[in-house]
């Protein structure tokens, strides 16, 4: 590897390995999850494909938001809708979305060749599973950049000069008090 590369895989490492740790282990845990609601909703035929792969979704996407927000990116407090969710949510749909299509068609495929519904219950688990594997990096770009300028923007509501005609409810109290 050159001394280039080196230096690039260093910096990514250093400006990135905590966070996208985080970020890897919180997608197994959401990962986990909705494989067992696809699994649980589709395997006895509770859904269809595409529902199932949509139900999945949803419940990957909550665990895996709080666990991004609060635990990847260190964000607590009340999230900007604006900012935050319509981002975030934005892409959970899109990739839901595309997972339920793919998952849809791997599914019809399968149908004509088959209808053990284990081994199409396998096929389609996978299909979903490739899907946000794919989408993994880019979510993770995305992610960063949109927690990233979060706080960024609080820090610049937190630096205003507004910040100092606040009036610090403790030091009252304890002014009351003396």
């Amino acid at each position: 590897m050159s001394g280039a590369n080196v230096s690039l895989l260093k910096r990514v490492r250093e400006q990135h390995g905590r966070k996208m740790f985080r970020y890897l282990t919180g997608s197994v845990v959401a990962t986990v999850v909705s494989t067992i609601t696809f699994i649980a909703t589709f395997g006895p035929a509770l859904l269809g494909s595409r529902g199932a792969s949509l139900a999945a979704s949803a419940t990957g996407a909550i665990a895996n938001y709080f666990l991004n927000r609060q635990w990847t990116w260190q964000r607590q407090g009340r999230a900007s809708v604006r900012h935050e969710l319509v981002p975030y949510w934005a892409t959970v749909v899109v990739t839901a979305v595309l997972a339920a299509l793919c998952t849809g068609a791997v599914n019809a495929l399968v149908r004509q060749h088959t209808d053990d519904r284990a081994l199409r219950t396998a096929i389609n688990t996978i299909t979903y599973l490739a899907v946000y594997a794919l989408s993994f990096v880019v979510k993770y770009l995305i992610f960063d950049r949109l927690f990233e300028r979060a706080a960024a923007r609080e820090e610049l509501v937190l630096d205003s000069p507004a910040d100092d005609l606040r009036v610090d409810s403790d030091a009252v109290h304890e002014a009351k008090c003396l």
